[in-house]
């Protein structure tokens, strides 16, 4: 029996988990305009009170979608693991086939090789320049049919390392095993080809994954801490996770420059660096090359959203949120669609369209114009919560796909619309929302 003391304790807590990722979110989006303001980019932002009134009103709304999301009752479905277990025994392995191959097909070997394999990951490691610049000229593995079986298989295939992962502990010895050795090729597709991306992303399905197992756990004992503090354990790992990340991506993107940090700016429209910015003077030289990495990454695309504002709406009627979709529109019906985005045209501003981020905002807003954008950020706050608390409540494995794939949205958020301008997590994420929300009318197997 809980007394209403317990109760209330028990109630607080269950809505600090729930609130959990909103906060988090917010506090990295909030992170990012600091960073924006105070680190060593001067970047001359237009329009800047429409600019921050825009970006106020966007994690507004994105709270409060997420706010009625977790409030929205949800009825308890009983989810049958063996069908996930059955699901995951036969897509393990054939993960396993699937990476392989795909590392032959990025990298440009031709025939399976030990060696071939471990010189490419070195070479990554050693001269991440060459190897990126040398996936563009590659004959690759399979040639363009092995590209189209990619993007139709996806919505089978991407979500099989969000559910390892989070039903790793429940798989026996040689499915761990296959696990294990289809993360390192994965990983290792992406070291061979001086890439951050995929490794950023497997890292942030990593955080989900272990972040959602924890609260599930939490939400359902009679702790009065919604963190356990003597399992020192998860912070130390997420820290080191965070910090070969960072490292990774700092060598990678130095390498690409030479390591000559102090004229980088040439690729970000020749915008200065200010040596004396706050965080400059507070970072010691040695990190100064990575703060400056790391924040030209995250902030570049705010400054182009600043700059798109001068620029008038047209209208692109839900294809210009999307690379993928442009390019196949072009494709099919012999268009030049991509002349109309805000990301075309804010070339004449001397913004490389193919080459600088424009932030989330800046493409979503070339289908619903810069108002319109707020209320797709409300829907994106509500997907996240529902998503979230399907996994706490129900352990809902398409949910937990879902919710990696909205959270990658929304870390992606300062740069561009990631997630749905890839063909691969383009298809994913649609099919897989569909299915989501058919499923609560059919009786599928999860």
């Amino acid at each position: 029996m809980y007394t209403k003391e317990k109760l209330d304790t028990k109630e607080n807590i269950k809505k600090k988990i729930l609130m959990f990722p909103m906060i988090m979110a917010q506090l990295y989006l909030i992170g990012v305009i600091v960073l924006y303001q105070l680190g060593p980019w001067e970047w001359p932002t237009r329009n800047a009170l429409l600019f921050y009134l825009l970006i106020f009103f966007y994690q507004l709304f994105f709270g409060l979608g997420y706010l009625i999301a977790i409030k929205k009752n949800i009825s308890i479905r009983k989810i049958e693991k063996k069908n996930i277990y059955n699901f995951l025994s036969i897509m393990i392995v054939i993960n396993l086939i699937f990476v392989i191959f795909n590392f032959m097909h990025t990298v440009g070997i031709s025939s399976f090789s030990v060696d071939k394999i471990l010189d490419s990951f070195i070479n990554g490691i050693q001269n991440p320049s060459s190897q990126y610049q040398m996936k563009f000229n590659v004959e690759k593995f399979g040639g363009s049919y092995f590209t189209y079986f990619s993007v139709l298989a996806a919505p089978i295939m991407w979500p099989v390392f969000p559910l390892s992962f989070f039903y790793f502990k429940e798989l026996n010895s040689k499915k761990k095993l296959i696990v294990a050795i289809s993360l390192f090729f994965e990983v290792a597709r992406w070291v061979a080809t001086g890439t951050s991306k995929g490794i950023i992303d497997l890292m942030v399905i990593l955080l989900v994954v272990t972040v959602a197992k924890y609260m599930r756990k939490r939400i359902s004992d009679d702790s009065k801490k919604i963190i356990n503090y003597k399992k020192y354990r998860f912070g130390i790992i997420m820290f080191t996770i965070l910090i070969i990340g960072v490292l990774f991506f700092s060598n990678n993107v130095g390498d690409r420059v030479n390591q000559n940090w102090s004229d980088y700016s040439t690729t970000n429209g020749n915008v200065p660096i200010n040596q004396d910015s706050f965080l400059m003077k507070i970072t010691p030289d040695n990190f100064k090359p990575t703060l400056i990495y790391l924040t030209s990454y995250l902030t570049q695309g705010y400054y182009a959203f600043s700059m798109s504002l001068d620029l008038n709406f047209q209208p692109m009627f839900g294809i210009g949120n999307s690379m993928f979709l442009i390019e196949n529109i072009n494709e099919l019906f012999g268009l030049d669609l991509y002349e109309q985005t805000y990301q075309s045209r804010m070339s004449a501003f001397g913004w490389d369209p193919y080459v600088n981020w424009h932030s989330f905002y800046v493409w979503v807003a070339n289908d619903v114009h810069f108002i319109g954008v707020t209320i797709i950020m409300f829907l994106l706050g509500y997907l996240l919560g529902i998503t979230y608390k399907s996994v706490l409540l129900n352990n809902d494995s398409v949910a937990l796909v879902l919710l990696s794939l909205t959270t990658l949205i929304i870390i992606y958020i300062p740069a561009n619309n990631q997630v749905l301008s890839y063909p691969t997590t383009f298809l994913t994420f649609w099919i897989l929302l569909i299915y989501w929300n058919l499923r609560k009318k059919y009786k599928f197997v999860f």
